[in-house]
C-alpha cells in the first residue's frame, strides 16, 4: 500500500476485506466517485481474493499479514513478495489493443494505399451519418 495512506485508513481498509460478502453483488453499492468518500469505502470484500492471488499458494499468508498492523507490514516478507509481484505487472487495456489491431488488420486487407484508405474512412463515417442505426428495423423503413 501508499506511504501516503495513513494506518488508521489501512485498518478500516482491511476490515472491509474481512465483512461477509454480499451474493451477487458486482458493485459498489452506486456509490459515487468523488474526493469526498474515504478510499476504506472503496475496499469492498472481494478485494480479499485479489490480494490472495498475488501470491497463489500462500494465501494463508495474505491472511497472517492483514492481522498483523499496517506499521509493521514494511518489514514482512509477505507484503514484500506482494510488492514486488505488483511492481512487476504490466498495465494493460486489452480492449483497446484488440481494437487498434481489428482496425489495423481490417485496414491491411481491404487496401495498402493510404490515400485509398482515408477514403474508404471518409466514406465510411458518411454512411455511418446517414444510417445511425444499424439494426433490422431501421432498414426495413
Amino acid at each position: 500500500m501508499d506511504e501516503i495512506i495513513s494506518n488508521e485508513e489501512k485498518e478500516a481498509m482491511v476490515r472491509n476485506l474481512f465483512r461477509r460478502e454480499r451474493k451477487g453483488l458486482k458493485r459498489l453499492d452506486g456509490k459515487r466517485f468523488s474526493p469526498d468518500i474515504d478510499l476504506k469505502d472503496l475496499v469492498p470484500s472481494r478485494t480479499r481474493r485479489t490480494l490472495d492471488n498475488l501470491l497463489p499458494g500462500r494465501e494463508e499468508e495474505v491472511g497472517t499479514l492483514l492481522e498483523k498492523s499496517p506499521e509493521t507490514w514494511e518489514t514482512e516478507a509477505t507484503f514484500l513478495d506482494m510488492k514486488r509481484n505488483v511492481s512487476q505487472m504490466k498495465v494493460v487495456n486489452d480492449a483497446v489493443e484488440r481494437g487498434i489491431a481489428l482496425a489495423t488488420s481490417f485496414n491491411s486487407i481491404i487496401t495498402k494505399d493510404e490515400v485509398q484508405q482515408q477514403y474508404l474512412l471518409k466514406v465510411m463515417a458518411k454512411h455511418r451519418r446517414e444510417q445511425p442505426s444499424t439494426s433490422k428495423a431501421a432498414y426495413m423503413e
